[in-house]
C-alpha cells in the first residue's frame, strides 16, 4: 500500500523493471467524503485542489514515472462522468492509460480489488501498487534506482506486527508500506487466494483492506514496512487539506520553484512564504498573500486584503481590506469589505465547542459554495453550508 510519492523512479521505460499496474482507491460519495463536508457536497473529494492541483493529479503524476507501468486503475463508486475532464487532462499531460472501475455499491477498501481482480490481472502484471487517494507522501528520494536494492532489503527485514486505524488529524514522519513476501511459487498462490488465506471473509460483500487483510497478514508475519524520513499525511478533514497543501508547497520550493508565486514588480501583490496563484486570478497589488496560500482560477482579490494559511477556491471574490486566516473559502463565495474570516491552526486545538443547537471541534473555518459574508462581519471557527448569507458575526458554530 503505497502513496503518491512512491513513483518518482527513473524513466518511463526501463528493461530492468517488471511490468506493473497502479491501483488508486478513490472511495465514493457515501464513504470517505463524509468527513470532508461541506466541500465534498459539490465536488468529489479526490478532485479537491491542494497546492493548485487536484489530489489525484499528484498520484497520477507519480505513477506515470514508474518504469514499464501498463496502466492506472481507479476504483470507486463515484459517477464516472465526474472525472472525465480530469482523465482527459492527465492523459494529455502524462500519456498514460487510465481506466475507471466503478463499484455498484460500497465494497470496502479491499472489496473493490477483489471484485475487479480479473480486470486488474489483465496483461499479467508482475507487480501492483495500491494507493489511497487521500494519503500523501514525499518518497521520491527513497525510490531512485540506486536506492531500490536498499529499499527492498529494508522491506524484507522489517516486519510489521500490529496495525492501527488510519489517523484523522496526525502528520508524522514515518509511513508504513505493506508488501507481501513469499518464499516459493506455491506460497504466492496461497497468499493471493483470499478463500484459502481468509476463508471467513470469502462471502462478505464488504472487505476492508486494513482490518480484514493487513492485520491477519501481520499475525502471520507476512507484512513488512519501510520507515520514511520525510513527511506524510492523510487528508480526512479540511484542516488537514491546508496542512498538506503547505507541505507540498514547501516541496515545490526545492523540486518545482516555478510553481510558486513571487513578488515581482509594482503590479504584483505582496507575497510572503509559499504561495500558489492561478494565472487567471485578479489580485490587487496592495494585497498581501501568505504564507501557505493557494488562489484558484477566476478569483478576485481587492485592495488591502490579507490572506494567510488558506485555500481560496474558484470564482471567489474578496473585497477591500478583508482578512482571511486559516480558512477554506468555497467556490463563488463573496467576502465583503473589512470582513474577517478566520479559524484555528490545524491540529492546534481539539477543544469541543458546544452551542444551543450544534457542537464542533475547533478547526479551520470552511465556507461551502456561494456563501456571502456581508461587510464588517467576523466569522470565527465556523462551518458554513452552501448558499448562505452571513449578515452578522458568528463564532464557533455550524451554520446550516
Amino acid at each position: 500500500m503505497l502513496s503518491s510519492g512512491v513513483a518518482a523512479v527513473g524513466g518511463a521505460n526501463d528493461a530492468h523493471f517488471p511490468h506493473s499496474k497502479a491501483i488508486i482507491l478513490i472511495g465514493g460519495p457515501n464513504q470517505q467524503g463524509n468527513h470532508f463536508r461541506p466541500l465534498s457536497l459539490d465536488l468529489p473529494k479526490p478532485l479537491f485542489q491542494l497546492a493548485g492541483r487536484e489530489m489525484l493529479y499528484f498520484h497520477v503524476e507519480a505513477c506515470a514515472r514508474v518504469p514499464n507501468l501498463q496502466e492506472i486503475l481507479m476504483i470507486g463508486s463515484y459517477d464516472e462522468g465526474l472525472f472525465s475532464r480530469f482523465f482527459d487532462t492527465v492523459w494529455r499531460r502524462f500519456n498514460v492509460q487510465i481506466r475507471y472501475l466503478r463499484e455498484n455499491k460500497a465494497l470496502g477498501t479491499a472489496g473493490g480489488i477483489r471484485f475487479f481482480r480479473n480486470e486488474i490481472m489483465e496483461g499479467n502484471p508482475a507487480s501492483l501498487f495500491v494507493l489511497h487517494c487521500d494519503f500523501w507522501v514525499n518518497a521520491s528520494s527513497m525510490m531512485k534506482p540506486r536506492n531500490m536494492a536498499v529499499l527492498w532489503q529494508m522491506l524484507q527485514q522489517r516486519r510489521f506486527y500490529t496495525g492501527r486505524k488510519n489517523p484523522r488529524r496526525f502528520v508524522g514522519d514515518k509511513l508504513s508500506r505493506q508488501r507481501l513476501r513469499s518464499e516459493s511459487n506455491s506460497e504466492v498462490d496461497t497468499q493471493y487466494d483470499l478463500k484459502k488465506l481468509f476463508p471467513e471473509f470469502s462471502n462478505l460483500d464488504n472487505l476492508r483492506l486494513e482490518q480484514d487483510i493487513l492485520l491477519p497478514l501481520a499475525d502471520q508475519h507476512c507484512l513488512y514496512l519501510h520507515e520514511l524520513g520525510d513527511f506524510w499525511c492523510q487528508i480526512k478533514t479540511p484542516g488537514m487539506a491546508i496542512t498538506c497543501s503547505e507541505l507540498y508547497m514547501q516541496r515545490f520550493r526545492f523540486t518545482n520553484p516555478s510553481a510558486l508565486s513571487t513578488t515581482g514588480g509594482k503590479l504584483s501583490p505582496i507575497i510572503e512564504g509559499n504561495v500558489v496563484v492561478d494565472s487567471s486570478a485578479n489580485v490587487h497589488p496592495t494585497a498581501k498573500l501568505g504564507p501557505n496560500v493557494t488562489i484558484a482560477a477566476g478569483v478576485t482579490i481587492g485592495p488591502g486584503v490579507r490572506i494567510a494559511h488558506s485555500i481560496i477556491l474558484e470564482g471567489v471574490t474578496i473585497k477591500d481590506h478583508a482578512c482571511v486566516l486559516f480558512s477554506i473559502i468555497g467556490w463563488n463565495s463573496i467576502i465583503g469589505q473589512w470582513a474577517r474570516v478566520e479559524g484555528q491552526p490545524p491540529n492546534a486545538s481539539q477543544i469541543q465547542v458546544h452551542s444551543a443547537e450544534t457542537a464542533l471541534v475547533r478547526d479551520v473555518t470552511i465556507f461551502g459554495v456561494s456563501v456571502v459574508a456581508n461587510p464588517e462581519v467576523i466569522i470565527r471557527n465556523c462551518i458554513v453550508l452552501p448558499h448562505k448569507t452571513l449578515a452578522q458575526s458568528y463564532h464557533d458554530e455550524i451554520l446550516l
